[in-house]
């Protein structure tokens, strides 16, 4: 799975994470051949990421597409675990490729609460 983040016009991109999703990973042998992964735009031209307002607005913006591509979070605790790592690892690559000291802080702060 991959969130590609768009800053300013949809058509120039400033950072694309390629999310390795445990699902995927682990529904798919090594002897199958690579699968295209799903993936999600997640646009922030809008938001002004230097502001606490801004840097919230885009983390929700990532959680919900990490949501969106990690898929149905299953019914049984392994399923919901394997969701579960895959939404996790999706935010932290996703933050992380944004390289925004204030987003960054508001992930900190929020997966501490979470824990």
């Amino acid at each position: 799975m991959e969130i590609k983040l768009l800053q300013g016009s949809p058509f120039r991109s400033l950072a694309l994470a390629s999310l390795a999703c445990l699902l995927t990973a682990a529904s798919a042998g090594a002897s199958q051949p690579a699968r295209e992964v799903p993936s999600v735009t997640v646009s922030y031209g809008d938001l002004n990421l230097s502001t606490t307002e801004g840097a919230n607005a885009l983390y929700q913006r990532i959680r919900l597409a990490a949501d969106s591509v990690c898929g149905y979070q299953g019914r049984t605790l392994l399923e919901r675990q394997l969701w579960m790592s895959c939404f996790n690892e999706a935010v932290e690559r996703a933050v992380g490729a944004v390289g925004n000291p204030t987003l960054t802080s508001v992930h900190a702060r929020t997966s501490r609460r979470s824990v």
